[in-house]
């Protein structure tokens, strides 16, 4: 399977864009995106994937936080055209809200032209988990490294979809230089 991972997490206006094409029987993709927005930050991100052959198969996996003030609109589609039979493709956002002024915008898309073909799609938004920060804390942790050990552990999910270790390790030394605030 080819694997494609992007990491957005330098700050500012931010804008990102893929289109994949999936043009041989049985071809293969999987996106892994990681986002940090903070402070007053825009993230624009525009993803999608188009079935152009039978028996492909295609994951857009997007993992994010989102602190301060910042802004983030996500566009993903994914698109069965004509001939893609029983092709596959799923696209899915998960993404942890560390502000209450922090606004996500999540538009999964599934275009269909083709009859026997699956696609699933979904975004999940959430908080920090404060029964989960309490028992951490009862553990001996502080507050913030309990805050912290959460979201990493939200953001290891999508690492762990990562198959080549040396990126994978790579991506988890980015994230780890991240400063997560918590309003």
């Amino acid at each position: 399977m080819r694997e494609i991972v992007r990491t957005l997490l330098d700050g500012g206006k931010l804008s990102d864009e893929l289109k994949v094409e999936l043009k041989k029987p049985g071809e293969q993709v999987r996106v892994v995106v990681f986002y940090v927005g903070k402070d007053t930050d825009e993230l624009s991100l525009n993803y999608k994937i188009k079935h152009l052959a039978p028996e492909t198969i295609s994951e857009l996996l997007v993992y994010g936080v989102l602190m301060g003030e910042a802004h983030k609109m996500l566009q993903m589609e994914i698109e069965f055209c004509r001939g893609a039979t029983g092709a596959f493709g799923e696209e899915k956002e998960d993404v942890m809200l560390l502000s209450a002024r922090a606004q996500n915008k999540s538009l999964p898309t599934i275009l269909c032209e083709e009859e026997s073909v699956k696609g699933v799609h979904g975004a999940s938004v959430g908080r920090i988990d404060e029964q989960a920060v309490q028992y951490l804390m009862s553990r001996g942790l502080t507050r913030m490294n309990a805050r912290r050990m959460l979201v990493q552990a939200k953001l290891a999910q999508g690492l762990s979809k990562i198959e080549n270790e040396k990126l994978q390790e790579s991506v988890k030394k980015r994230l780890e230089t991240v400063e997560y605030n918590y309003d």
